[in-house]
């Protein structure tokens, strides 16, 4: 069975007021909270073939903290809308890659 992992960026600073949404980065909690997630779920990201993620810049920070495979990743700047864009995302994405299987879906969340 095939499976699709969803996380979200971990949490962002808001200390520079200046700073337009997207480009707000990790502060110190969620830089520590990605790394404990990547060594939690390091058997699973391990196995992970494609990942898709937000351009915006707490979510390629995240990205990069999770140590994913930078070879499989891909920028898409309407996951920035996370929950707006996800399920026309994830439909594209079932649609082409999963027509005929079964499919498990996570999703985790974490700050």
């Amino acid at each position: 069975m095939k499976k699709i992992l969803f996380t979200r960026h971990a949490k962002s600073s808001w200390l520079d007021t200046s700073l337009s949404d997207h480009e707000r980065p990790l502060n110190k909690r969620g830089v520590k909270s990605a790394q404990f997630f990547a060594e939690t779920m390091k058997s699973e990201f391990d196995k992970v073939q494609e990942v898709y993620v937000s351009s915006a810049k707490r979510a390629q920070e995240t990205a990069l903290e999770l140590n994913l495979n930078r070879s499989k990743m891909s920028t898409h700047k309407d996951l920035c809308t996370f929950f707006n864009a996800i399920l026309q995302v994830v439909g594209r994405i079932f649609n082409y890659f999963f027509p005929y299987e079964g499919c498990k879906m996570f999703f985790f969340e974490y700050q």
